[in-house]
């Protein structure tokens, strides 16, 4: 997996994980595993997102353990809409990484920002966000 400098990007996309079999069978889901990027403009589109976290550092430092959140996330969780894939893990905030499902190639990231517990517990109740353990 790439990891990557927000403040300093020098590529134009980055592969930050895989969706595996694991994630595959715990979402009941038709795909293949497949690779999951990100693209410098997404990793700027987020920054909108930079404000909802304690500060810009907490904001950087999750984000560019994108890789670590869809290698290892807490939880797992197919967006009501059926439309993309959430990896949630705890950080120094509880964090939500969207990826876009989609034909195509590859996966993309789609968007991320902090969470709340509260949030969390109903996704959990209702059935969405599934364990992920190791």
């Amino acid at each position: 997996m790439e990891y990557f400098n927000i403040d300093n990007l020098h590529k134009r996309n980055y592969l930050v994980g895989r969706l595996t079999q694991k994630v595959i069978n715990l979402l009941r889901l038709t795909l293949i595993e497949t690779d999951i990027l990100i693209s410098k403009d997404k990793i700027r589109y987020t920054l909108k997102h930079a404000e909802d976290f304690k500060s810009y550092e907490q904001y950087k430092k999750c984000f560019e353990m994108t890789p670590d959140i869809i290698t290892n996330p807490d939880y797992v969780a197919l967006h009501p809409n059926g439309e993309s894939i959430e990896y949630i893990k705890q950080v120094d905030d509880l964090v939500l990484l969207a990826v876009r499902i989609k034909a195509g190639e590859h996966l993309w990231v789609s968007s991320f920002f902090p969470i709340t517990r509260a949030k969390l517990n109903k996704y959990i109740k209702e059935g969405t966000a599934k364990r992920f353990s190791k």
